[in-house]
């Protein structure tokens, strides 16, 4: 399933973004060039794709997103954003969230409209100050009430399981 969806996130290819995708392990690399403007907001739009249509198949997600230098050609992945986004998720996150580097969020464009339109993708934890994605708050895309619901229903279910099993 994972790897379907790192397929499926490869054929995403635009102008405004060029992401690179792998997998390996129980691991998910999704990189891209920062061309300024809205390069931001399409990796958040891809993350959280992906956090919905995998917690749909009872899979959470822990990630970091570090911004800096990395060199990624297919399956060859290395560089300082790498190792800082392993250290967000594995001393950072804690539990399933995709969370953000403060630098990540520092150098978003000031121009007020941009800002803001990023942030609304984005939720703060009042207890470590970490920004994540918002993939809940985005449901909003689904196309009715109904489709909500069974989204929520479903999430409801895999958090309830991965309580359960610790």
């Amino acid at each position: 399933l994972i790897q379907q969806t790192a397929e499926e996130l490869k054929t995403y290819k635009s102008e405004e973004l060029d992401t690179e995708v792998c997998f390996f392990s129980d691991s998910f690399v999704l990189s891209c060039i920062d061309k300024g403007n809205d390069s931001f907001f399409y990796i958040l739009s891809q993350i959280i794709y992906l956090q919905q249509n995998l917690i749909l198949n009872n899979l959470l997600l822990r990630g970091g997103i570090a911004k800096g230098n990395l060199t990624h050609k297919g399956s060859v992945i290395y560089g300082p954003a790498l190792i800082k986004a392993v250290e967000l998720e594995g001393k950072q996150a804690k539990y399933p969230r995709i969370i953000i580097e403060p630098c990540v969020i520092e150098s978003l464009p000031n121009v007020k409209y941009d800002k803001e339109f990023n942030m609304n993708l984005l939720k703060k934890d009042s207890n470590d100050n970490y920004y994540y994605t918002d993939f809940i708050g985005q449901c909003d895309d689904l196309d009715d009430q109904y489709e909500f619901l069974l989204f929520i229903n479903k999430m409801q279910e895999t958090i309830k399981y991965g309580l359960n099993s610790k």
